[in-house]
């Protein structure tokens, strides 16, 4: 066989180059905390929750942007969202905790990434924290600053709302292999407060209007051990209660 001449070998290795299959880059959560999956109409939702116990120096309460301010010791669980390529968008993320736990403030997340390593910025909002500083209710307190995320506090949950076209599909907010995209979603907790999984639910819709879900759990707030405990004598003397009844 004759060697190929320079102009043959290169007109060679463009037509590899042509018809070799395009590989696209892979989206993957990589954050150092609790790897779980929410699963269901929606899709698959890859969740990882980092907590760790910083001091809030700075933060949007009812009076607007303090900063400096007030130092408040907190326990913050951050979640890392990847909304795999599924059936829909992302307009609600809810994460369930006790009632009575004490919860001192929520924060939004700032942009995303998808899965060809892009950023997006147009959440947008303060990247400070949302102290929930007026009971349960609707929290607004990062709009003005160009946010798309609202925060509504109930007894027993917080649920992050999207006001605009919603968290696409096959992209990311938080730390992933192709970037890191922050702040992200992230509850702050009393600092004494004890964490374990939860539920969690995400909420959207199809590119039709019809509604999808996917739940499963994260890392939030769980009862006190003592709690388990006085629950737990509640329930012999309850036992003991009905055994008297029957004899």
């Amino acid at each position: 066989m004759k060697p190929l001449t320079a102009l043959a070998l290169r007109s060679a290795l463009t037509l590899a180059a042509f018809i070799a299959p395009t590989i696209s880059q892979a989206l993957v959560l990589n954050g150092a905390g609790t790897a779980t999956q929410l699963t269901g109409s929606l899709g698959t939702v890859d969740v990882v929750s980092l907590s760790d116990s910083p001091t809030l120096t700075g933060y949007l309460n009812s009076g607007g942007l303090s900063d400096p301010a007030p130092d408040i010791p907190v326990k913050r669980v951050q979640y890392d969202l990847l909304n795999n390529a599924g059936n829909g968008s992302i307009f609600e993320f809810r994460v369930d905790f006790p009632v009575g736990t004490g919860v001192i403030a929520a924060g939004n997340p700032g942009r995303f990434i998808d899965s060809a390593g892009t950023f997006q910025s147009y959440w947008a909002g303060s990247n400070y924290a949302m102290v929930l500083d007026a009971g349960f209710g609707t929290y607004t307190y990062d709009l003005p600053f160009g946010s798309e995320w609202q925060v509504v506090y109930a007894s027993d949950h917080v649920t992050w709302e999207h006001l605009g076209n919603g968290f696409f599909p096959d992209t990311a907010t938080g730390r992933t292999d192709l970037g890191t995209a922050l702040p992200t979603f992230a509850l702050f907790f009393d600092p004494a407060t004890p964490l374990g999984l939860q539920p969690g639910l995400v909420t959207g819709r199809l590119a039709t209007g019809g509604a999808v879900s996917a739940s499963g759990q994260v890392l939030s707030a769980v009862p006190e051990p003592h709690t388990w405990a006085i629950l737990g004598v509640g329930l012999v003397v309850l036992a003991a209660s009905r055994l008297r009844r029957s004899a």
